[in-house]
């Protein structure tokens, strides 16, 4: 039974009528050390504002909106994001902006029955994930819910992006952590329609879990783990043509953090023990976000794992972007730095989301979030998103545009890991056309929050 009604629609917004105030779109200046690669170009003059937060309660910091995620299929873009960051942890609900043409125009609205503001009986939700299942025609939002005594992993279910079902239960847990989200669309594929969540079990060594679904979500399997009972994080799933699934994760429990991966090449029934994708080095960062992989996966089955590294530069005294592929997911190419600028250029580059065009597998599109001093601290360190695109796979890079102009991190949410745009980000392509989501400040005034999701449609000449 739908349970969404007029009061969570926040309203459409056309794609050129809101922006990111003062916002500079033009080429940044990176340095020599850009690669030559395609050129890109935002569709238009300024970013789309998605989120909007209705909610008045003392417990969050409003007009905090973080962590966006987006997923398109066809004409139709849908983000999901967190609204009204909690200092301690979660936030007062999950907003949406769907799209049905290309992103020309917005409807806005809030997953219901989540939480207590959106007429649920939970506390706070976070870790919001959209994603489609071409074979049962439904969008699925996974996200965690907790109240007083325990946490939840859920799925919100839409068959149009608009209206949206209560949320269903795909686990219960004391403590879960960092959930995501995926389907086997592959037309080739034994499994298509199958999808895949994951998440991890914080009292439990961070133990990480998946479960699957194989209607539309609206059941789930029993959690499995690893058959090793691996551990870490911030897991992202790349489901290969043949329907093979391989899941790379964060480590941080041991004294060299690294990067690892599960695996199942029989549709969830079972996981691989873990195996090691790649050995971290990182530097600090100005705003909370752990090494976690960003990963995504061609139409030929290539998988790509990126994160924020240190190891080129003397010092370790920032951080690139570097990024490892596979075919198998189990043996893994050596590390590469993807050249947006020079090595020594000074800036600090992190909480990077790296996408590949469906339809071209070597069109990749580079998001992430930057500081011109590499080890900036305090309220008047400011940071900048960018975007910078490659035609050859990842070899060489396009000078990076800035998505929004710089902002301060006294402008955005605070938590007690540090200030917050999020811990992951998504991008999407319709066609030519890369949809990346991001969270900016814009006129912050005095105490007050004035940080939102965005998206600014850039075409990307292959």
């Amino acid at each position: 039974m739908k349970i969404f009604t007029l009061a969570f629609i926040l309203g459409s917004v056309a794609v050129f009528a809101s922006g990111c105030g003062n916002s500079d779109n033009g080429n940044s200046t990176s340095g020599p050390g850009a690669g030559i690669a395609p050129g890109v170009a935002p569709v238009s003059a300024t970013a789309v504002q998605l989120s909007t937060d209705p909610f008045t309660d003392t417990t969050a910091q409003h007009q905090t909106a973080v962590e966006p995620s987006i997923f398109a299929n066809g004409t139709t873009l849908v983000s999901a994001f967190q609204i009204g960051r909690i200092a301690s942890g979660a936030s007062d609900a999950v907003g949406f902006a769907t799209s049905k043409d290309s992103g020309n125009t917005w409807t806005k609205g809030i997953l219901p029955g989540l939480t207590t503001d959106s007429g649920g009986t939970d506390l706070n939700t976070t870790d919001a994930v959209v994603t489609y299942d071409a074979a049962h025609s439904v969008w699925m939002v996974v996200s965690l819910i907790f109240s007083n005594t325990n946490s939840q992993v859920v799925v919100s279910r839409s068959t149009d992006g608009l209206t949206w079902d209560a949320p269903v239960t795909v686990a219960t847990g004391a403590n879960y952590d960092k959930c995501w989200i995926a389907c086997d669309n592959g037309a080739a594929s034994p499994y298509r329609g199958t999808c895949y969540a994951e998440w991890d079990d914080v009292d439990n060594g961070q133990e990480i879990l998946m479960s699957r679904s194989t209607d539309g979500g609206v059941t789930w399997q029993t959690p499995l783990a690893s058959a090793d009972s691996a551990t870490g994080l911030g897991g992202q799933m790349a489901i290969q043509p043949q329907g093979n699934v391989v899941v790379p994760f964060y480590n941080s429990n041991i004294s060299n953090p690294e990067i690892l991966s599960i695996s199942s090449s029989n549709g969830g029934q079972s996981w691989s023990s873990s195996n090691l994708v790649v050995a971290q080095q990182a530097t600090t960062i100005p705003v909370r976000g752990e090494t976690d992989p960003t990963v995504t996966v061609d139409q030929n089955g290539k998988i790509s794992v990126a994160w924020y590294d240190c190891r080129f530069e003397t010092g370790c005294t920032a951080n690139d972007i570097a990024m490892v592929s596979s075919t198998d997911g189990t043996t893994w190419s050596a590390v590469t730095r993807l050249a947006v600028d020079s090595v020594g250029s000074g800036t600090n580059h992190f909480l990077p989301t790296l996408a590949v065009n469906p339809t071209n597998p070597n069109s990749f599109v580079l998001t992430y979030y930057s500081s011109v001093t590499a080890q900036c601290s305090g309220t008047t360190c400011a940071i900048t998103p960018q975007l910078s695109a490659s035609s050859d796979g990842g070899q060489t890079w396009s000078t990076p545009i800035n998505l929004s102009a710089s902002f301060p991190i006294s402008a955005i949410a605070i938590t007690t890991e540090g200030a917050m745009v999020g811990d992951y980000f998504s991008t999407a392509f319709v066609g030519n056309t890369a949809f990346p989501t991001f969270s900016a400040a814009i006129q912050p005034v005095q105490s007050a929050f004035n940080q939102q999701i965005f998206v600014l449609p850039t075409a990307i000449n292959p």
